[in-house]
């Protein structure tokens, strides 16, 4: 299948959170069935930080899954509460790979955080409110099928409720090199590698 990224909704229910993480399991699981894939989130709180849980657990069972973490700047947590930063640290600590898109934050980097994603995916998954489809993540909705790219919708109908999608276009692999418009870092567990 290629690669996926998840993107979506920050502030969930504390009900649904738990089970969301589950249904993300076992997407992560059902994806990966599909051949070996890079699960790309940006951590931050709410969904993307379930996702990247989700994604985390399924690579128990399933030890080819591997989660990257695109950050749109280096401190990303500044002014989260305690919780999500602790959250935060805890995928950070135990993903896969790690790409810093910007030393410091700007405006716009949120963004082009978003489309960084979508631009190395084969599939999106997103969850936002009925109320709310605009805002970030339908930008990069409507991004994501601009550039015709599978999205699913974990939205008011509930996870798992839609079909998944077949890839749209040949899958693009993760690449590390250095698009020319971001100056961009890479961690990864086994090197560090800095592009200036």
């Amino acid at each position: 299948m290629g690669n996926i990224c998840f993107f979506g909704q920050r502030k969930l229910s504390p009900a649904e959170a738990p089970l969301l993480e589950e249904e993300l399991e076992r997407l992560a699981l059902r994806l990966a069935g599909y051949g070996p894939a890079w699960f790309l989130t940006g951590g931050a709180p709410g969904f993307e930080t379930l996702a990247a849980r989700g994604v985390l657990r399924a690579r128990r069972s399933r030890p080819g899954i591997r989660l990257a973490l695109v950050l749109p700047c280096e401190g990303q947590t500044w002014g989260w509460s305690a919780a999500d930063a602790a959250a935060y640290r805890e995928i950070f600590a135990q993903a896969d790979s790690r790409f810093f898109l910007a030393r410091g934050y700007y405006p716009g980097c949120i963004q082009r955080q978003g489309r960084w994603m979508v631009d190395r995916c084969g599939l999106c998954v997103c969850r936002f409110s009925a109320g709310a489809p605009g805002g970030h993540t339908g930008q990069l909705v409507a991004y994501a099928r601009r550039r015709g790219v599978p999205v699913l919708c974990l939205g008011a109908l509930g996870p798992g409720r839609e079909q998944l999608p077949g890839p749209a276009r040949p899958m693009r692999g993760l690449t590390t090199s250095r698009p020319a418009e971001y100056n961009m870092t890479c961690q990864n567990n086994a090197n560090k590698r800095r592009w200036e």
